[in-house]
């Protein structure tokens, strides 16, 4: 345990915190609508269980509003509420389900998810056009960087704000709405969520260079509606994105 400790600190950072006033050296690429690899997103999910089968989320018995700072959690020892483009690098625990990278485990049960939750981790379906196959390896786990999330139960307030949690845990996630955003009518609702902890491969480094622009992370590349993050968030979230990844695709 102690050891997973160390590496923790070595490889995401005990503390990230982009303070929102201090200008940010490495500002995301936000002109850059030609990136032709992103996919269709992840479209394989005729064979997962549908929200109905899987019950309510995890996440709906967590409250509506965001805490100052959830059980385990480094906050800023200044602050008695973390700024809003803080990352957060929650304790180790037992790993939360196949093809999740560690930390990116970790992120989700500290937001109050569970197995159940997810839906979706490496998989090689064609219709996901490689967006969830196998990124690497980290401590002996296999891991996709994609990772798909049920919302049965839950509002769109609750989402909204489970989309704010899982930026401050290192996610760049969209809420895959029928209908809306660029996301078809006729395929299931849930979210697509991306950890940029960890190395990726070139269709899901172009879908984080599409939220940090506030785009939608489709083929279509339009202008993500449902949620917006701050530009602090974004800022945090692409300063660990490029710890891991090339700036450029």
């Amino acid at each position: 345990m102690a050891v997973m400790a160390n590496l923790r600190g070595v490889f995401h950072g005990l503390l990230l915190a982009m303070v929102c006033a201090a200008p940010v050296a490495c500002s995301a690429p936000v002109d850059d609508p030609a990136q032709s690899d992103v996919g269709q997103d992840d479209l394989d999910h005729l064979g997962l269980p549908s929200e109905a089968d899987a019950g309510p989320s995890s996440f709906a018995s967590v409250d509506a509003a965001p805490a100052p700072h959830d059980a385990g959690h480094v906050v800023h020892p200044t602050d008695a509420a973390p700024p809003a483009c803080l990352l957060i690098a929650p304790p180790h625990k037992s790993h939360l389900t196949y093809g999740l990278h560690p930390y990116a485990s970790d992120g989700l049960r500290a937001i109050g998810l569970g197995a159940g939750d997810i839906s979706q981790t490496i998989g090689n379906a064609p219709a996901s056009a490689g967006t969830h196959a196998q990124d690497g390896s980290f401590m002996g786990y296999a891991y996709s960087a994609a990772t798909d999330i049920r919302i049965g139960g839950l509002s769109q307030a609750q989402i909204g704000v489970l989309l704010t949690k899982l930026a401050h845990e290192g996610f760049a996630a969209w809420y895959r709405h029928p209908g809306y955003d660029g996301w078809p009518s006729y395929d299931a609702p849930h979210i697509h969520a991306v950890y940029v902890g960890a190395p990726m491969k070139s269709i899901l480094r172009a879908q984080v260079h599409d939220w940090i622009a506030g785009r939608n992370g489709l083929a279509s590349h339009t202008t993500y509606k449902f949620h917006t993050w701050t530009k602090c968030e974004r800022d945090a979230v692409w300063a660990e994105f490029v710890k891991h990844n090339p700036a450029k695709n």
